[in-house]
């Protein structure tokens, strides 16, 4: 009988792995990563956006006018991969799902306010974003394209 018990224990995993149904860690992130994803290129019209979570004021708020609004409070702004509790994940996943948390276009007058915020916060010393690498070969001549 424990022969049995144990093929059958291990079907019944077989049978909800990978399913629509899973609600493992990987799922839910790869899911809240997708709706994140999917709603900025939907609301921005764009299929080569991606979302910036580093950099996310100066290239998604500044650029497109668009953010996301309505984020969890109890969650830190991150990539869903940087959230660790799954518990958390879940309520981003829910939030995103019921469009609690979801893109808004934003006025000229707001991204205006959102340049002078973003200047007022580099101004006392705040890093705001991350600052693109230099080229290694900065101030050489470099060939012509044919």
């Amino acid at each position: 009988i424990w022969d049995f018990m144990f093929k059958f224990e291990q079907w019944s995993c077989a049978q909800n792995k990978g399913g629509k149904n899973s609600d493992s860690y990987l799922v839910i992130c790869s899911e809240c990563s997708a709706l994140i994803n999917g709603g900025l290129k939907y609301i921005c019209n764009m299929a080569n956006i991606n979302m910036n979570y580093i950099n996310y004021d100066k290239s998604i708020v500044l650029k497109p006018h668009v953010k996301l609004v309505s984020w969890p409070p109890n969650l830190k702004f991150t990539n869903p991969a940087s959230i660790t509790n799954v518990e958390d994940l879940r309520v981003l996943r829910n939030a995103l799902r019921a469009r609690t948390c979801t893109w808004v276009t934003i006025s000229d007058r707001e991204a205006r306010k959102a340049a002078s915020s973003i200047e007022e916060r580099e101004t006392t010393g705040e890093v705001v974003g991350r600052k693109r690498k230099q080229r290694s070969d900065k101030g050489q001549p470099r060939k012509k394209k044919k």
